[in-house]
C-alpha cells in the first residue's frame, strides 16, 4: 500500500490462513488453476461499481469510514479521484529498449475484460490479472481500501521469483544525486520569460530544491540509531570488479592498501588451480582461501549484456563471462592472439552455465525492458495523488507541476471558516508575524508563593520520598540533629512510567526546598533540551559545562570553575529527570563537578540528589547505560559504582493520569 512516493507508505506481505498452494503451481491441473483463480478474484479486482461518479463535496480520503452511508458510491468516488494511473513523461513514461517507442513503464493503459484470468507474461510465468472495467484502474481490495482511504496495490504471491525480484529491489535502491543549488536556479532562470516576477521564481527553486533528496528517510533513521545500511544474515559482499582500468593496475604502489579480488584469486594457492573466479568469490574466504559455511554474495563490475546490433562491443561481454567462469592465472592462458573471446566463450559451453545459474537463483531481478531516464524516481507505486504531494514522487531532475491552489476539489469543498473560526484565540495575522520577536521577550518573573504546596492527595509512595527528602532538610537545617541513629539517605532513584506522578513530586520538592532552604537551593536538570524545559530547569551538559565527547572531559579552570562554584554555593539538592538518558560516563562527570563545585569529597558533593525516570525509555546517546555489564573506561566504571552506591529506590505504579476527571494530579499538572 502507499500514500506517495516520499511520503509514509508501507509495503507487506499477507500471509491468508487456508489459502490455496501455490508454490508449485505450473504443474497443477486445470480444476486447481480454477480454484486458484476463484480465491483471488475474491480478494483482487480492477472494477469501479460507478464509472463516472458524480465528484464528492467531501474529499473522499477526508471521509469517516464510519461516516459512510452509500458504500458503493462511496468506493466508486474513492477509486476514481486516488486509483487512476494518470501517466506522464516524468514519472513513468519510459522508451522501450526493444520498439524504442514511449510507453508506460507500468503497462498502462490494460486490456479490459470481464473476468479475472492467469495468463503467461513477458517472463513466462504465470501472472493474475483482475476483471477491468476501466483501463487505468490500478488493482485494489474494496474493502481494504475503504479502510485505508488512499491509493493501493494489491497482487496475489504466485512466483517465488517475483517475490524475491520485489525485495531485492526495494532493499537495494538508492536516491539519485541531487543538483546544486547553483544549478537549480540557473534551471529555474532558464525557463521562465523575461516578464515574471521574482516571487515566482523563488517558488520554483524552493519547490525543485525540495524535490532534492540524497539520502533516503530510512538511510537517515539507520544512520541516526547507529544500525547497519545492510545486512544478508552473516553473509558477505565481495566485489569483483572486471573493468580494463582495473586489469590494467594489477598491483597498488602502498601494500597498506591490500590486494583485491582479482589479485587474491590470481594468488590463490595450487590446490584451487581448477576453481572459477566466480566459484572463488562466491564459496571462499580469500584471507583463508577455505570454504565459507554460507555462500558469499558477488556484485561484479561493470554490468554488461549482450547487444544484438553491437558485435565488437559484445566481446567485453564474452571476456568478462570467460573472465568470471573458466579458471585461469593469466589471460595468455585462456586467449590465444588470433582468438575471440566469443570462440572462447563458445568452446567452454558457458551459455549452459550462465542458465544454470540463473535457475539457482544466482541472478533474480530480470532485466528492465525500458530505458532509464533522468527523471526516473526510485519508487514505482502506482496511482494518483494529489498535485502538491507529485514532486516527492519526482526525481532531482524533474519538472515540478504548477499548482492551482484553492481551485482544487479538496480546496472548493472545505469549510475554511469553521477552521478559521477554531485559530482565532490565537490572534490576528499582525499577532502571528510578530510571534517570533514576542517569544523572544523574556517572560515577566512572577513572585513565587513559597506556600503554594500542590493540593492534591499523594500515593503512599509519593508521601515516603516526599518524608524521605524532608527528613534531609531537617538535618541541614539542625547540623548537630538530637537522634544520630536515623541513617542519612542523600542519593534515591524514583522509577516509575508516564503519569505515575513523578512531575508532582518535582513540583512538591522544589516547593519544599525553596520554602525551607530558601531559592537556589536545588538544581532541575535533564538530558535533553525538550525535557529540561518540561522540569522548568536546564540540560545537564549547560550546568555541568560538560563535554560532547567523554575524553574531553576535565577539571574546569579559572572563570568557569569560578562561575560553578558560585552557581553551587546555595545548593543542598539535585533533581534529575529522564535519568534512563544519563549513561555511566555521564553520570561520573556529574559527581566530579559536584565535587569541584561544592569542594566535598562525597559522593556528588554531599548534596541530596534525586533520579527520576524510567529505565525502560530511551537509553544514552554514545555511552553505556547502568545496566550494561560492561565498562570500558575508568568514567564508565566510576559511573556503575555510583549508581550500586544509591541508597534508595521508589517504584512508582500508580497511574494518575487514567484518573484525571475523579480531580487526578494529572488535572493539576498536566
Amino acid at each position: 500500500m502507499a500514500f506517495t512516493t516520499g511520503s509514509p507508505h508501507c509495503h507487506g506481505i499477507f500471509w491468508i490462513k487456508n489459502a490455496p498452494d501455490v508454490s508449485n503451481i505450473e504443474n497443477e491441473s486445470e480444476e486447481y488453476l480454477a480454484d486458484v483463480l476463484n480465491y483471488f478474484s475474491n480478494l483482487v479486482e480492477a472494477w469501479n461499481p460507478i464509472i463516472n461518479p458524480e465528484q464528492a463535496n467531501t474529499h473522499p480520503c477526508r471521509r469517516n469510514y464510519s461516516n459512510v452511508e452509500d458504500f458503493e458510491e462511496d468506493l466508486a468516488q474513492l477509486l476514481h479521484m486516488v486509483q487512476r494511473q494518470v501517466c506522464s513523461e516524468n514519472y513513468c513514461q519510459r522508451v522501450n529498449r526493444k520498439t524504442k517507442k514511449k510507453e508506460c513503464r507500468f503497462k498502462f493503459p490494460r486490456e479490459m475484460q470481464e473476468t479475472s484470468s492467469m495468463e503467461k507474461g513477458d517472463s513466462e510465468e504465470l501472472e493474475f490479472r483482475p476483471r477491468r472495467n476501466d483501463p487505468n484502474l490500478n488493482k485494489c481490495n474494496a474493502f481494504l481500501i475503504q479502510l485505508w482511504r488512499a491509493n493501493m496495490d494489491i497482487a496475489p504471491v504466485i512466483s517465488k521469483r517475483a517475490l524475491l525480484a520485489y525485495f531485492s529491489k526495494y532493499i537495494s535502491k538508492c536516491e539519485v544525486q541531487s543538483k546544486s543549488l547553483q544549478e537549480i536556479f540557473t534551471t529555474v532562470i532558464d525557463m521562465l520569460d523575461g516578464d515574471v516576477g521574482a516571487k515566482k521564481a523563488i517558488h520554483k527553486v524552493f519547490m525543485k530544491s525540495c524535490a532534492e533528496r540524497d539520502i533516503g528517510a530510512q538511510e537517515v533513521c539507520h544512520s541516526l540509531l547507529r544500525l547497519n545500511l545492510h545486512s544478508a544474515g552473516g553473509r558477505q559482499f565481495v566485489t569483483v570488479n572486471l573493468s580494463e582500468k582495473k586489469m590494467e593496475n594489477e598491483t597498488f604502489e602502498n601494500e597498506t592498501h591490500g590486494k583485491c579480488t582479482l589479485e587474491k584469486y590470481k594468488d590463490r594457492p595450487n590446490r584451487l588451480e581448477n576453481i572459477s573466479l566466480w566459484n572463488f568469490a562466491k564459496k571462499y574466504d580469500m584471507s583463508k582461501f577455505q570454504e565459507v559455511k554460507r555462500e558469499n554474495i558477488v556484485r561484479v563490475f561493470p554490468k554488461l549484456k549482450l547487444n544484438v546490433q553491437d558485435q565488437i562491443a559484445n566481446e567485453d561481454y564474452y571476456k568478462q563471462q570467460v573472465l568470471l567462469h573458466v579458471p585461469w592465472r593469466d589471460e595468455s592462458q585462456i586467449k590465444n592472439e588470433n582468438e575471440t573471446w566469443e570462440e572462447i566463450f563458445q568452446v567452454n559451453e558457458l551459455n549452459d552455465t550462465i542458465t544454470t545459474l540463473f535457475k539457482m537463483g544466482n541472478k533474480i531481478v530480470v532485466e528492465d525492458e525500458y530505458e532509464s531516464s533522468e527523471n526516473e524516481t526510485s519508487d514505482e507505486e502506482d496511482g494518483d495523488i494529489l498535485e502538491e504531494l507529485l514532486s516527492s514522487r519526482l526525481g532531482p531532475r524533474s519538472e515540478i507541476p504548477s499548482i492551482d491552489l484553492g481551485n482544487r476539489n479538496v480546496d472548493t469543498g472545505y469549510d475554511w471558516k469553521s477552521s478559521f473560526e477554531k485559530y482565532q484565540q490565537y490572534g490576528s495575522i499582525v499577532d502571528f508575524e510578530n510571534y517570533i520577536q514576542k517569544m523572544k521577550k523574556p517572560e515577566p518573573q512572577l513572585e513565587q508563593n513559597v506556600n503554594d504546596f500542590p493540593n492534591v492527595q499523594l500515593s503512599t509512595d509519593q508521601q515516603e520520598i516526599i518524608n524521605v527528602v524532608t527528613q534531609e532538610i531537617v538535618r541541614i537545617k539542625t547540623p548537630h540533629p538530637t537522634d544520630n541513629n536515623i541513617e542519612s539517605t542523600k542519593r534515591i532513584i524514583v522509577q516509575g512510567t508516564a503519569g505515575t506522578g513523578k512531575s508532582l513530586i518535582i513540583k512538591y520538592l522544589t516547593t519544599l526546598m525553596t520554602k525551607e532552604l530558601g531559592t537556589g537551593s536545588f538544581l532541575l536538570a535533564a538530558p535533553t533540551g525538550v525535557s529540561a524545559v518540561l522540569i522548568n530547569g536546564k540540560t545537564l551538559h549547560s550546568v555541568f559545562k560538560l563535554p560532547r565527547k567523554t575524553r574531553k572531559f576535565k577539571s574546569l579552570a579559572g572563570e568557569q570553575a569560578r562561575d560553578l562554584c558560585n552557581m553551587m554555593k546555595d545548593v543542598k539538592c539535585l533533581i534529575l529527570d529522564e535519568f534512563s538518558m544519563i549513561g555511566c560516563n555521564t553520570l561520573a562527570m556529574i559527581n566530579r563537578r559536584c565535587k569541584e563545585g561544592t569542594g566535598c569529597d562525597e559522593d556528588f558533593g554531599g548534596l541530596i540528589i534525586l533520579l527520576l525516570g524510567d529505565i525502560k525509555q530511551l537509553p544514552p546517546v554514545k555511552d553505556y547505560s547502568f545496566y550494561s555489564k560492561t565498562q570500558q573506561s575508568l568514567l564508565g566504571k566510576e559511573g556503575k559504582a555510583l549508581i550500586n552506591n544509591f541508597q534508595k529506590t521508589y517504584k512508582l505504579t500508580t497511574c494518575h493520569r487514567q484518573a484525571k476527571d475523579r480531580g487526578s494530579q494529572r488535572g493539576t499538572f498536566g
